[in-house]
């Protein structure tokens, strides 16, 4: 199932192991995965899509293009958690007027050391060798650069952050258990079904405690990609389609 809400707001879909966006440059449609869709990432995590955002950057006619990876991090875990540096991470665009879901453009993030001195290299936008569910590493076009954790690149050019964020994914996890009870856990508080949701549930605002529907991910954190950039530079007028891989 799908959720659609017009940027800056985030929509999700439940059921998504990778994420994808419809946007245009005006309005942007968005899709979004959730955590942990399979028994495989839940082995090795960071190789897991959480979720892939898109949105209105901070400055006029600038996108944000966010991924985020590694299932929920507790805060106790942060300060040793880093990206994967054997993985390649990527955020495709396709541009065609008819999308058609083959990557015209392609943002390969890759990372070198496992400590807080990591880095990570961004390159793109720029066109890929290879589409598809293949991939090798592009050798020209932009490159940002520089230490995990810390805003990189250029007011008003190409702007990257990798690092650790609050994660931005809400999800009442009763009530999901409710509705897919096939993924209830067989033990711990989670296992204990609730009454059956008849109506949608506000968030808590301090009032209405115990009819408010709850973020299970409340003071979780992500690893999260984010690259903002002129809009220009990926499609200045209508449709244009942005999903993320990460593969060995």
């Amino acid at each position: 199932m799908f959720s659609h809400l017009r940027s800056p707001r985030r929509a999700l879909a439940l059921a998504l192991a990778v994420a994808a966006i419809c946007a245009t440059a005006g309005a942007r449609l968005l899709r979004a995965s959730d955590h942990q869709d399979t028994p495989e990432v839940e082995l090795a995590q960071r190789m897991d899509i959480n979720d892939v955002y898109a949105f209105p950057g901070a400055s006029a006619n600038s996108i944000a293009l966010v991924m985020t990876t590694a299932s929920p991090i507790t805060p106790a875990a942060s300060a040793s958690v880093f990206f994967d540096p054997n993985l390649l991470y990527q955020i495709k665009v396709d541009t065609n007027t008819v999308p058609d879901g083959v990557e015209d453009l392609v943002f390969q993030v890759t990372f070198t050391g496992n400590d807080a001195n990591q880095q990570v290299t961004v390159r793109g936008p720029v066109k890929p060798n290879v589409t598809s569910n293949t991939a090798t590493l592009v050798t020209t076009g932009p490159v940002v650069t520089g230490t995990i954790n810390s805003s990189l690149g250029t007011v008003g050019g190409t702007q990257v952050f990798a690092g650790l964020r609050a994660d931005p994914f809400f999800i009442d996890l009763t009530q999901f258990f409710n509705i897919l009870n096939d993924r209830r856990p067989s033990t711990g508080p989670l296992a204990v079904a609730t009454p059956a949701q008849t109506s949608w549930r506000p968030a808590c605002n301090g009032s209405n405690a115990g009819s408010c529907a709850v973020n299970f991910l409340n003071g979780i954190n992500t690893l999260a990609i984010v690259i903002e950039l002129p809009l220009s530079q990926i499609k200045t007028t209508g449709k244009f389609g942005v999903w993320g891989t990460i593969s060995r």
